[in-house]
């Protein structure tokens, strides 16, 4: 049974903001380009991996949770979550092509590409061993005490493993129903419902890792970013609003509430609030009263009073 679906990563949709915004020239342009297709990779591995799972079905009862993150004192993320009465399997998905070594003394992966690169990243073992630790120490706050199974799974056939892990399970995509299905798990250590319990618990201290603002990830200036609000017919920065409705000034596209996605990239690129005035010169409106009605419509959380008055997205 699942009972915490996967949603797309917010660091995608504010990478895709910013490269909107930024120049093509910008010397952080490629920097971002390759953060964006790693987190498109990431991510379409864990859904194809998710289909895979979806079929699923042992003999045994089960929960999962898919793309759990847990706020402090954890800060931790975990790929995909199956808990039984018996243990916890802990899946670490990595869809990375090329050849792949995972190397040890020091603990790494090396990733070759396709044109000879050599790419290194931390090493996916001690990754999902730290997650690990720290879902333990949130079972053992609640109460609820299992063993924690890492495993580690690669998304795709086309990934090449030259060297795997000394010390760790890795599995095909395709392997991990099997593999999961067959295994003698062994005496049950809580009940159904304490394995539900805690389910909905881990699902209750979810909290969606939020990068925002992310020009502070990258060497940008505010003043890098184009202001404006982004016609998305065309997807220039040239829409005029008049007569409560957005007009494209260069293929003439109408729109009412264009200013809803520039409002987003506000946030996820610049600041976490935002005042009136601010609203009004980023999208590039002529009155203030304007700019307030549309924050007003958008419902946000607001502080301070008059003048100094600040907008900011609900928890």
């Amino acid at each position: 049974m699942i009972i915490k679906y996967r949603t797309p990563p917010k660091k995608l949709a504010a990478y895709e903001a910013l490269l909107r915004r930024l120049p093509e020239q910008h010397p952080e342009w490629g920097r971002i380009m390759e953060g964006l297709e790693s987190v498109r990779a990431g991510f379409g591995g864990e859904v194809h991996f998710d289909g895979i799972m979806d079929h699923f079905s042992p003999a045994y009862a089960h929960v999962v949770l898919r793309d759990l993150a847990l706020p402090g004192p954890y800060w931790c993320q975990a790929d995909t979550l199956v808990i039984t009465r018996s243990c916890i399997f802990l899946l670490e998905v990595k869809n990375m092509q090329g050849k792949l070594y995972f190397k040890s003394n020091p603990a790494a992966l090396h990733q070759v590409k396709s044109d000879g690169t050599l790419k290194i990243h931390d090493c996916p073992v001690i990754q999902v061993r730290t997650t690990m630790l720290k879902i333990e120490r949130f079972m053992r706050n609640a109460g609820i005490l299992l063993p924690v199974i890492p495993l580690i799974v690669v998304a795709y056939p086309s990934q090449v493993v030259e060297q795997p892990p000394a010390d760790m399970r890795l599995l095909a995509a395709r392997e991990v129903n099997y593999h999961l299905s067959k295994m003698d798990l062994g005496k049950a250590l809580i009940s159904e419902a304490d394995m539900l319990t805690l389910g909905r618990l881990l699902v209750s201290a979810h909290r969606d890792y939020d990068p925002s603002p992310v020009i502070r990830t990258f060497k940008i200036h505010p003043d890098d970013v184009t202001v404006g609000v982004c016609c998305s017919n065309c997807g220039r920065f040239s829409m005029e609003y008049a007569a409560r409705r957005w007009k494209c000034g260069s293929c003439h596209a109408y729109s009412t509430d264009a200013h809803y996605q520039a409002i987003d990239d506000w946030f996820m690129l610049l600041k976490t609030d935002i005042s009136t005035r601010e609203c009004q010169q980023f999208l590039g409106v002529k009155r203030a009263d304007v700019a307030k009605r549309m924050l007003k419509s958008f419902d946000l959380a607001e502080s301070g009073s008059k003048k100094y008055r600040r907008y900011a997205k609900k928890h």
